[in-house]
């Protein structure tokens, strides 16, 4: 049989009944749901608040295969969605872009926007069409072409989701990795296959990832890892960026934005150093290209760089409640740095949705 269906036999036997009364999953269950969390400190690493990403996905036939619940296109467009949400909550002045691949061309449906729900939308509604091989070299020069003439002091990113295990390209893929490594981009790839000996080359070679998951959960997994921004290169340039932030207006007569010419609406935002409308933020003014964004993007940025260190399970205190929800600890998880103890229902809450600490605030 698929994998998968491996993770839907029996699960009733991984809940059991705690002390309180209470249903709670078996201990084995909940460490195979958090596998991928990062047990190492990470504060000294140096990580970019913006980043621009281009998705790449594969639409070829090879697409159309069962390993999942779903056929591997479907699966794929289901978490790229999520992820899309994810990359907008991690890194809210960042930008993500689509380039599609079938029948042997590589296509750019989507350009790098901060409106990253549109983007989501836009794959929801459009992407269903599967024909044809996949050509990474395309893929690549495509990718390239959109990010070298970006900002240096941005990351600049590929992630690639590919179902094939050839590539049809028309000339040396070779020389358009030695590009890619000279534009400063860095190609993540999750292969949806076996694993294929040039896409471990391009990974290695611009200090990307590759990685097939074991299984659908393993795959959002990977897909969650790949919205968190990654570390700087030793030789990235760190400088000041100069940034707008502009009001909101709401006009009494609907007038286009210079973002979409041919778009008429009531809202939007004013550059304040040239005084141009844009309907959504973050955006680059395309008339000054004054980079414009709100203070809440930069908190939240910033809140995303700085997460609170792995919790250590530590003998229960004197007083056996979580200091968070109240409910009895079994096992309880310190915090290295306030040495206050949570529930691990609480430690998985705030790793991977407050990133904060409760018991750190002043």
């Amino acid at each position: 049989g698929h994998n998968w269906e491996g993770g839907v036999e029996a699960t009733w036997e991984a809940v059991k009944e705690g002390a309180d009364g209470k249903l709670q999953l078996d201990d084995i269950l909940e460490s195979q749901r958090r596998r991928k969390r990062k047990v190492e400190d990470l504060g000294s690493v140096k990580r970019g608040l913006m980043r621009y990403v281009y998705i790449v996905l594969d639409s070829s036939a090879k697409m159309t295969e069962t390993d999942f619940r779903k056929n591997r296109f479907e699966t794929s467009v289901d978490w790229l969605r999520q992820f899309c949400k994810d990359f907008h909550d991690s890194n809210p002045i960042s930008y993500l872009g689509l380039i599609v691949l079938r029948n042997g061309r590589a296509e750019k449906p989507f350009e790098l926007t901060g409106a990253t729900e549109r983007l989501s939308d836009y794959l929801a509604r459009h992407e269903r069409n599967t024909s044809g091989e996949v050509s990474l070299q395309n893929a690549l020069e495509l990718a390239i072409k959109g990010l070298k003439g970006l900002p240096s002091h941005a990351t600049r990113e590929v992630l690639l989701l590919l179902g094939s295990l050839t590539t049809c390209d028309p000339g040396n893929i070779f020389e358009t990795i030695e590009n890619a490594v000279a534009a400063k981009v860095r190609v993540n790839i999750i292969g949806l296959a076996a694993q294929v000996r040039i896409c471990q080359i391009i990974a290695e070679k611009t200090g990307g990832t590759y990685v097939v998951p074991l299984d659908e959960d393993h795959f959002f997994e990977l897909i969650a890892d790949a919205s968190r921004a990654p570390p700087m290169r030793e030789e990235s340039n760190i400088a000041a960026v100069r940034m707008g932030f502009p009001v909101r207006i709401a006009a009494s007569a609907p007038t286009p934005c210079i973002c979409h010419p041919g778009r008429l609406n009531t809202t939007g935002f004013l550059c304040p150093q040239c005084g141009s409308r844009v309907c959504d933020l973050p955006a680059e003014c395309r008339v000054c290209g004054l980079l414009l964004a709100s203070s809440p993007h930069l908190a939240r940025s910033r809140q995303h760089l700085a997460l609170p260190r792995p919790f250590v399970a530590t003998a229960l205190p004197s007083s056996p409640l979580c200091v968070c929800c109240s409910s009895p600890m079994a096992p309880a998880m310190q915090c290295p740095s306030c040495h206050k103890s949570v529930c691990t229902i609480c430690d998985a809450y705030i790793h991977e949705t407050l990133q904060t600490c409760p018991g750190c605030l002043p």
